[in-house]
């Protein structure tokens, strides 16, 4: 597991840009970035296939529920991803093809208490 944050390089770029600068909580790999290097071409392309990683880990919690008063809702957070990848130039991909059966009852968990 490593973690580099110098601005001079690629990785510091891309880092800074994503925000995953603090070695004691980071979030990506060097490796990970350097995927991300690679796939995305530049260091914008890199940002937003991060932001893509990102927005994907998201998919696999729920999105907002509700047990014994106690709210989590990330959906500001999904939407401030989503908004980030789009001022990078990033279009949302669109996962109808992939999980049709999934999209229309992705709306959020709430539990009645």
């Amino acid at each position: 597991m490593a973690f580099t944050y110098d601005i001079e390089t690629d990785i510091g770029k891309v880092r800074i840009q994503l925000g995953d600068v603090d070695a004691t909580a980071y979030i990506f790999e060097d490796n990970e970035i350097q995927y991300c290097l690679n796939k995305g071409k530049t260091i914008d392309g890199a940002t937003i296939q991060g932001l893509m990683m990102l927005l994907g880990s998201k998919s696999h919690r729920v999105k907002r529920a509700a047990v014994h008063g106690l709210t989590m809702d990330d959906s500001a957070q999904i939407d401030a991803i989503k908004a980030t990848i789009r001022e990078y130039g990033g279009g949302m991909p669109s996962l109808k093809s992939a999980m049709p059966a999934l999209i229309p009852s992705d709306r959020g968990y709430t539990e009645i208490t």
